[in-house]
């Protein structure tokens, strides 16, 4: 399993030979710590505190939260929130986002 200091390191230098990232490659702690990264970028660490990923399974992050405000926020947000999980990890790592049971 590559970690994710190697697969930016062949990111940036423009690796033709590196493979495309894929689920595979990436645990659940590195999926939830891009995740948290992007959440504070947008959110600051009040969404840190208040919107934690749980479970990553099949393509989807489950995420719970503190209050119903934060999950209306990260509902009306998804796209937004998937797309910058796209440019940090690549295409189809993370496909959904859900609400945690």
């Amino acid at each position: 399993m590559r970690s994710l200091k190697d697969y930016f390191k062949e990111k940036d230098q423009g690796d033709e030979n590196s493979s495309e990232i894929t689920a595979r490659d990436l645990d659940d702690k590195t999926i939830f710590h891009v995740f948290n990264v992007v959440i504070g970028e947008n959110y600051g660490s009040q969404g840190q505190k208040n919107i934690i990923p749980t479970l990553y399974r099949s393509n989807t992050l489950f995420v719970s939260f503190k209050s119903s405000l934060w999950a209306q926020e990260v509902w009306i947000q998804r796209r937004m929130l998937l797309r910058k999980m796209e440019e940090k990890l690549g295409v189809g790592v993370v496909v959904h986002i859900k609400t945690a049971q």
